[in-house]
């Protein structure tokens, strides 16, 4: 059974409801964490059987005597939270979440224009917009060897204005996570075409496997990047954070 996260709802917070599902966790010789987030929500990724989950699923309903459960959501955890899972469950600060897209979020990222080249020197310009058909860039894509590639950058954090010193910190950590990784990539940037905001700089990433954008985004705390594809139209990736909310509230 993949590892599980889960998002408790309720009266669950200033109640305990952390130490209580790490005890239960642990006493039921589980792995994972808990921990809270600043919606008022508890979120757990938990590494067990489905008897056992399921046996721990009726602890975790009922709660700490203070608080109260309305629901509990359940998912297969990403890589990213997997990777933070630790024996015995261990409590982790309480997490950030990034804002749910606006709908003026969106046309802001439709609008921008996405400009990434595949030489480190910054040549060979091209010019992407979210929606931009495969046809538009299956030949940059060609050129480059590469299957698909996807822009981001470690600017502006959730969309916050950042002081110039943090942002060139985190750019440069994420080139080095890059460059860690060792994948192909180039100079990117977002740019708005009415030039009313200064262009935010970034990266092209040439064939970085999904599970590391994802973990890229987290890291740096990102709300989108964009998809290049030569099987496809050019797409924003969400923070995983940001998909699972926008599928959860998916009409049925």
């Amino acid at each position: 059974m993949p590892m599980q996260h889960l998002t408790i709802h309720g009266r669950v917070q200033g109640v305990g409801y952390r130490a209580f599902a790490q005890r239960a966790a642990t006493a039921a010789g589980i792995a994972g964490w808990v921990r809270n987030r600043d919606d008022g929500t508890v979120e757990a990724v938990l590494d067990a059987s489905e008897p056992i989950l399921a046996a721990l699923l009726t602890v975790l309903h009922k709660g700490p005597a203070l608080g109260r459960v309305d629901r509990i959501e359940l998912r297969d955890a990403d890589d990213a939270e997997i990777v933070a899972v630790t024996t015995p469950c261990a409590i982790l600060p309480t997490a950030t979440l990034p804002p749910c897209p606006t709908a003026d979020t969106i046309a802001a990222y439709r609008a921008t224009d996405y400009l990434a080249s595949i030489d480190l020197q910054g040549g060979d310009r091209r010019r992407f917009r979210i929606d931009d058909p495969a046809a538009t860039h299956a030949d940059w894509l060609a050129a480059a060897g590469a299957r698909h590639a996807v822009i981001l950058t470690a600017w502006n954090p959730f969309g916050a204005a950042t002081s110039p010193p943090d942002n060139d910190r985190a750019q440069a950590t994420l080139a080095a996570a890059i460059q860690s990784a060792g994948l192909r990539h180039g100079p990117a940037s977002g740019e708005d075409p009415r030039g009313l905001w200064q262009p935010e700089p970034g990266f092209v990433v040439l064939d970085a496997d999904d599970r590391l954008v994802d973990r890229w985004l987290r890291s740096f705390r990102q709300n989108a990047a964009v998809r290049i594809s030569r099987e496809g139209p050019c797409q924003l990736v969400w923070h995983p954070d940001i998909r699972h909310r926008l599928a959860d509230s998916r009409p049925a």
